[in-house]
C-alpha cells in the first residue's frame, strides 16, 4: 500500500456473483446473489472484474486488493495483475481475511472495504475504523470515473451510508461476542 493513497478492499465474490456486477458487463440479467457457476465462467469473471478494476487503477491513484475466498480450491496464494492485488484465503473465509487486514492496517481511516455483506464484515470493519461501500455504490464509482477525494475511509463511509444502511442496523448486526471483544479491547 502506498503511502496517503486511499485503499480499496473488495470481496470479490460478493461482488461478481452479484446481478449488478453481472449486469453492468454485459450478461444477462439475472437475480441478485446469482451469477457464474461453473469453474471456467468463475475465472472468466475474475478476469474480467480485475481487468475492469485495472483501468480505474491507471485513471485514479487508488490501491485496490480483492480477496477472494480461495480454501479448497487450488488457486495461488496472490497475485498482482493490472495494478490490482488479488489474494486468495488461504484460511477461513475472505471476510475473514479482510478483517484480518483491516486489523493489520496501520492507517484504517484509509481503508474503504467494498461488499454486501452487512450482517458480518460491515459490522466489524466498521467498529475497528474503516469505512465500507456496497457493491452498487462502488460499482457507479467505477463506471462513473469518480474517485476518492482524499478524505479517510470514514469519510467514504458515510457518503455511503444510504448504500449499507444506517448505523442502527449496523449496530444490531453484530454479535454479543463481537461486542465484547470491542469492549475488551478497550
Amino acid at each position: 500500500m502506498r503511502n496517503g493513497t486511499p485503499v480499496y478492499i473488495i470481496d470479490g465474490y460478493n461482488v461478481i456473483l452479484s446481478g449488478g456486477y453481472k449486469n453492468r458487463t454485459g450478461g444477462r440479467k439475472k437475480s441478485r446473489g446469482s451469477g457464474p457457476s461453473a469453474p471456467t465462467e468463475v475465472e472468466a469473471a475474475r478476469n474480467r472484474f480485475i481487468a475492469f478494476l485495472g483501468t480505474y487503477v491507471t485513471r485514479k491513484r487508488v490501491d485496490i486488493t480483492v480477496v477472494w475466498d480461495g480454501s479448497n480450491t487450488g488457486l495461488p496464494g496472490n497475485e498482482t495483475r493490472n495494478g490490482v492485488r488479488s489474494v486468495f484465503s488461504s484460511r477461513g473465509t475472505a471476510d475473514d481475511a479482510i478483517i484480518r487486514m483491516v486489523e493489520r492496517a496501520k492507517n484504517r481511516r484509509r481503508i474503504t472495504v467494498v461488499s454486501d455483506d452487512r450482517k458480518h464484515i460491515i459490522s466489524v470493519v466498521r467498529n475497528l475504523g474503516a469505512g465500507t461501500m456496497g457493491t452498487g455504490r462502488f460499482l457507479n464509482l467505477l463506471e462513473g470515473g469518480g474517485g476518492r477525494d482524499g478524505r479517510g475511509g470514514a469519510a467514504a463511509a458515510a457518503a455511503a451510508a444510504g448504500d449499507a444502511g444506517d448505523e442502527k442496523g449496523a449496530a444490531a448486526d453484530i454479535s454479543v461476542d463481537e461486542w465484547m471483544e470491542l469492549f475488551r479491547a478497550r
